[in-house]
């Protein structure tokens, strides 16, 4: 699994040899997205780079899974009870510095802003104040996606891995910044790409999370024979 933006993007030399990598195992490397990006836009990453068709895509920073339908549905459940979008956006819509994504920002289960960080806490305090039970993940310094409670890349990657049988102690995650965190940090096995946003700067100290020397998709190639999906 593998955040687009800034992991996989941004040195075409690497991604064109990820790709090759990717073809030449597809017997044992299966291949995912997990990206903020809308299911549509999701898409036109994967056709604009060339990208393998991923078997699972984890779209609108974990709020929705498009690939494989069944399960997208079966997460839109899980996620349902208790949340209030409408509500959500009406409480937010009054705080300072908060700036309404245009429509392909915006999900089901996923209201988005533009926000500094100072705007990022307001929003949080907002909604805490009125007791609403909300999940907040700003990332790259800007991007303010509010979602249901425990949602995240994470617990999006989490439950694909448990309905599909596929063990996250098998399962490599590779991410840049701060919607990627909560991915690199669900209990599989993580790759902190090289050009890593300094919002999760302090990841590179865990033991627990690799940190690879290259930036981008080679920081993925790095991260996948590190953690022995292929050979170094």
């Amino acid at each position: 699994m593998s955040d687009i933006d800034g992991t996989l993007t941004g040195d075409a030399a690497a991604l064109d040899e990820l790709k090759l990598i990717l073809e030449s195992h597809r017997d044992r490397v299966s291949f995912g997205v997990a990206s903020g990006r809308s299911p549509a836009l999701v898409e036109e990453a994967v056709l604009e780079f060339g990208l393998p068709a991923p078997e699972l895509i984890i779209a609108a920073a974990g709020s929705e899974i498009a690939e494989p339908d069944w399960l997208g549905a079966a997460w839109a459940g899980q996620m349902a009870p208790g949340w209030d979008r409408a509500a959500t956006e009406r409480l937010l819509a009054g705080v300072d510095g908060l700036v309404a994504q245009d429509s392909a920002g915006q999900g089901a289960f996923k209201v988005s802003w533009l926000a500094g960080v100072a705007a990022a806490e307001r929003a949080r305090l907002a909604l805490d104040g009125a007791g609403v039970r909300a999940n907040l993940v700003h990332s790259h310094g800007r991007f303010l996606d509010v979602m249901p409670r425990g949602v995240d890349k994470g617990s999006a990657v989490r439950f694909a891995a448990e309905r599909l049988g596929a063990g996250l102690e098998r399962t490599i995650v590779a991410g840049d910044s701060g919607n990627d965190e909560a991915m690199l940090l669900c209990g599989a096995r993580p790759v902190l790409v090289a050009n890593f946003d300094r919002e999760v700067a302090h990841l590179a100290a865990r033991p627990d999370v690799y940190t690879a020397p290259r930036p981008h998709a080679g920081g993925v190639i790095d991260g996948l024979r590190y953690h022995g999906a292929i050979a170094g």
